[in-house]
């Protein structure tokens, strides 16, 4: 059986605790922990969020798992009803309580308990600090993207793909359309938050984002979801130095937040949550040596982790593999995960998808249905 993890310890209660439903704790932000007999580690954890308990963590009893959010508060509450037990209770900052909160999310029953507690960079922001060339040759890797242009107030940085006119010319287009737009996001010289519009023109659509005196135009296919775009690509390049498993060492097993059986509608289901909840971590399909993990990057697919010399179809039809047990793995806060972080060196997204809704059936049908759900 998985052991409970302690959480910090912040400054002592010595108050009586009540952890009855409705009930006021004597502290505003911190930790309630439950300790049995004379265990070295705790059972489980109660978070503390103005006086009430909003988060739960507890021991599973069975196998490996930790639970979190109303699991382990059932599970916390079996657990208190049968055993000898006692509290000891720890005070932290609202920052405290954030930090706690940041690499333990899922630990939250109700979404509206952490707002506020978790920091959400602004992924056009984020995009727009790198090197703009860098940028630019990642969009164009997207199957969907035909070209883009950098601009820095209204002057050319860089262009790559095919343009529908003359790079410098677009440039002063551009940076008339945004000014006329009236985009205002900068307040004493600092970036304070991004923009991105969508406009659409007759066989496609252009791609707009801004932040500060720097802004992207980037020409797609007409259906391509812009805001994904955005996301993906800088989840992919956030990952280029420092990512986890990149030296070729193994990947952490992190927080398990789902296990189940496989297969490609298991792993379609686990993928939506992990970018409902914007993962950072792996889809682990199997558990020994031949285990294939998707890698994650805030939910987005960026690389996949193999046994040496494997392919990416043969990798994936070990990951799709309906007998074989998936974990979905969170990693804590601040780890890089990049398509570096994998072994397959011909990973990409499109590939990924293909193979997921082909490799196990041949019903036209069924493939329609599987792509219904990417």
């Amino acid at each position: 059986m998985k052991n409970m993890f302690n959480l910090p310890e912040g400054t002592p209660i010595d108050e009586k605790i009540s952890v009855d439903a409705g009930s006021i704790q004597p502290f505003d932000h911190g930790v309630i922990s439950t300790w049995i007999g004379r265990r070295k580690t705790p059972t489980g954890h109660r978070l503390v969020r103005a006086g009430r308990i909003v988060g739960w963590l507890a021991e599973s009893g069975k196998g490996k798992l930790l639970l979190a959010g109303k699991e382990a508060r059932l599970r916390l509450e079996e657990i208190e009803g049968k055993e000898n037990f006692r509290f000891e209770s720890g005070e932290y900052s609202l920052r405290g309580l954030g930090s706690v909160a940041e690499v333990l999310p899922e630990a939250f029953e109700h979404a509206a308990d952490r707002q506020g507690l978790l920091p959400r960079g602004d992924a056009v922001v984020r995009l727009l600090s790198r090197d703009l060339s860098s940028v630019l040759r990642a969009m164009v890797e997207r199957e969907t993207v035909r070209g883009a242009i950098a601009i820095d107030q209204g002057m050319l940085i860089d262009s790559v793909g095919d343009l529908p006119n003359d790079g410098e010319q677009l440039a002063r287009e551009i940076h008339s359309t945004l000014e006329a737009m009236s985009i205002s996001i900068v307040e004493d010289d600092t970036i304070t938050s991004g923009s991105h519009w969508t406009m659409h023109h007759e066989g496609g659509s252009l791609l707009l984002a801004q932040a500060g005196d720097v802004s992207i135009g980037v020409w797609t296919e007409a259906n391509t979801n812009h805001a994904r775009l955005i996301s993906a690509v800088a989840a992919i390049l956030e990952g280029e130095i420092g990512a986890v498993g990149a030296s070729g060492g193994p990947l952490p097993d992190g927080f398990v937040l789902r296990e189940g059986r496989g297969g490609p509608d298991a792993i379609i289901s686990m993928l939506t949550a992990a970018v409902n909840e914007e993962v950072t971590g792996h889809l682990q399909s199997g558990q020994s040596s031949t285990s294939v993990s998707l890698l994650l990057s805030r939910g987005v697919p960026v690389g996949i982790s193999a046994p040496d010399g494997q392919s990416l179809e043969e990798a994936m039809l070990t990951f799709t593999d309906s007998s074989r047990i998936l974990k979905l793995h969170r990693l804590p806060s601040g780890t890089i995960v990049s398509r570096e972080s994998g072994t397959v060196d011909e990973f990409r997204l499109d590939d990924f998808h293909d193979l997921l809704v082909t490799l196990r059936t041949r019903s036209e049908s069924r493939r329609a249905n599987l792509k219904s759900k990417l």
